[in-house]
Formats: structure tokens, C-alpha cells, sequence
């Protein structure tokens, strides 16, 4: 069984393609979510909800979009103005002398990408579900590890450590930018850990089945294989 993947426009969302039908995989309902963090469970499953041929919803249309340079150009005095910002509060308010309260700010900015992550997986979760048609067939996917271990995960948690490093070995008010990008590498790992990406791990684990899920029992093991 091969499944063929591609992007949507709902970013932690993809399009399956399999058996000249159309699926769209939901990230949130994955489990053994453990695979994505270095372990070796039994099995992996995800589900998808098979769409029209005329459905339409979750593709990419082309747009007219503004090139890179216009972005940069565009968001560059914000950038300017909050850097400096932070440099003048972490120097005035003795910030970057106080490792204690530098900890604590740098753990709050952990906690506040985290909460920002589980906002953003609801708001594209109900965005979801907003397009899927009362009728639709569920069908779960059952994946078994082919025995490589996933640690792509570490990448993120040392790019944080290298970041706290430099953040309390610096005190001349440059901590602030070190927070924002820390901020970000947190967000992505915190997104991707919540809502793995089954395409980008298709090639180290096997499809075991695909089963249909009944409707009164969409959270239960399924029952009904795809035809």
C-alpha cells in the first residue's frame, strides 16, 4: 500500500492520496505519538477523513504573494523597534545582572511558545473540522515501526540549551533577541511534537492497514477495512 502525501492549506494538515481516492489526514488524532520522541511502540496510528473529488477545501490555490525582500523590508522597523526595546529594559531594570530572574524569564518564554502551540493546534483543529462534511468516512491508518529510532526531537531541546547558554552568558542587553529565537525553535517543537508529521517519518515506519472507523466509535479501534 502506498500512500502519496502532499501539502494543504492548513499547515500541520496533509492531503492523502491513495486508491484514486482523497483523504486529509488529521495530525491531532494520532497516537504512539512516543515513535516521535525515541521510543519503539507496537504500533502508530492516524486518522483520515476521505473527501469529494469536488472537495476542493484543503487545497493550495495560487496567489498573488509578496516577494521575500517586500516581507523583510516590511517587518524590519518592528523587528528594529522591539530588539531595542528589550535591550534597554534587560539593561535599565538590571535584567541581565539577576541570573535568577533571567531563568525565569527565559522559562516563561518556554511556557508562553507552549501555550501559543496548543492555541494555534485548536484553531487550526476547529478549521478542520469546519470543512469536513457531516457524512464523511473515517478510516484509520496503522503504521509499525521498522525499528529506526527517531531523536529529531534533540535537535530542538539542544537548540534550546545552547540558547539558555548564551542568554545567561550575556548581559549586555542582546538577551532579548536571544528570547525571540528561542521562542521560535520552542514553537516549532512544541507544534511538531503535539501534531507529528506522519509524511516526514512515511519512509521508517510500515502501513500495516487502513480500517474504516465507525461513526459512533471514531476514537475506538477500528473495525471495517478500506476498500
Amino acid at each position: 500500500m502506498d500512500l502519496k502525501f502532499k501539502y494543504s492549506n492548513i499547515a500541520v494538515f496533509r492531503i492523502v492520496e491513495y486508491n484514486n481516492k482523497k483523504f486529509i489526514l488529521d495530525s491531532t488524532s494520532i497516537k504512539g505519538k512516543s515513535y516521535f520522541l525515541g521510543w519503539l511502540p507496537k504500533k502508530v496510528t492516524a486518522n483520515m477523513v476521505e473527501l469529494s473529488p469536488s472537495n476542493d477545501s484543503f487545497e493550495i490555490r495560487s496567489k498573488t504573494r509578496l516577494g521575500t525582500s517586500t516581507i523583510a523590508i516590511m517587518v524590519q522597523p518592528l523587528v528594529g523597534i522591539s530588539y531595542r526595546f528589550m535591550k534597554k529594559a534587560f539593561i535599565s531594570w538590571g535584567v541581565s545582572q539577576q541570573i535568577i530572574l533571567k531563568l525565569g524569564i527565559f522559562a516563561f518564554s518556554m511556557l508562553l511558545s507552549y501555550l501559543m502551540a496548543v492555541w494555534y493546534g485548536k484553531r487550526a483543529k476547529r478549521t478542520f473540522d469546519s470543512r469536513i462534511p457531516k457524512d464523511s468516512k473515517s478510516y484509520c491508518l496503522v503504521f509499525e515501526p521498522k525499528g529506526k529510532r527517531m531523536i529529531d526531537w534533540y535537535i530542538t531541546v539542544i537548540a534550546n540549551i545552547v540558547c539558555l547558554s548564551f542568554f545567561i552568558g550575556t548581559s549586555n542587553g542582546t538577551e532579548g533577541a536571544l528570547l525571540i529565537v528561542n521562542g521560535i525553535i520552542s514553537w516549532f517543537g512544541f507544534v511538531f511534537m503535539r501534531m507529528p508529521q506522519i509524511p516526514a517519518y512515511y519512509k521508517t515506519l510500515s502501513l500495516i492497514k487502513i480500517d474504516e472507523l465507525s461513526k459512533d466509535k471514531m476514537n475506538e479501534d477500528p473495525h471495517v477495512k478500506i476498500k
